[in-house]
């Protein structure tokens, strides 16, 4: 059987690799004490890829697939930095307007697909330090998480 992720097509046997990483960096970060990054990203895929380019730099990462469960993340200890994929399900705009009002000095990004201009807009209004296509971000990763450990 074919599922879809992130616009590409993986079979079982490479969804269940994918889930036997993320299992094993997710069990990395709870071992570890405090994050240094929170991410609410609900994208399979991309939790896998943030969460082992983590690990290989040293940085702890907690993620959260909803809006509530990054706020509450928020509220037991203040990260260096949270990533928001906007086009996680959950409301992530209400998600940035409330982590901007509880913590106005966090850094901010976001990312999502080059093509949502509007969304993008409407993100930096919400209170995004950056806002950036999923290209970007992918390419970017390693830099962005590093900057958060510094």
């Amino acid at each position: 059987m074919l599922v879809r992720r992130a616009g590409a097509w993986y079979t079982e046997e490479q969804g269940f690799a994918e889930s036997r990483v993320l299992y094993k960096a997710r069990r990395y970060t709870r071992c570890n004490g405090m994050a240094q990054v929170l991410a609410l990203v609900d994208d399979l895929f991309f939790q896998a890829k943030i969460l082992e380019t983590a690990k290989q730099l040293g940085i702890l990462v907690r993620t959260s697939s909803t809006s509530d469960a990054l706020l509450a993340e928020i509220a037991k200890e203040t990260p260096k930095l949270v990533i928001v994929d906007l086009n996680a399900r959950g409301a992530p705009l209400q998600a940035i307007e409330k982590v901007r009002a509880t913590t106005p000095g966090l850094p901010l990004i976001a990312f999502l697909s080059h093509v949502q201009t509007d969304l993008a807009q409407q993100a930096r209004t919400a209170g995004c330090t950056q806002v950036m296509a999923r290209s970007q971000f992918t390419h970017d990763l390693a830099t962005i998480l590093a900057q958060a450990k510094s």
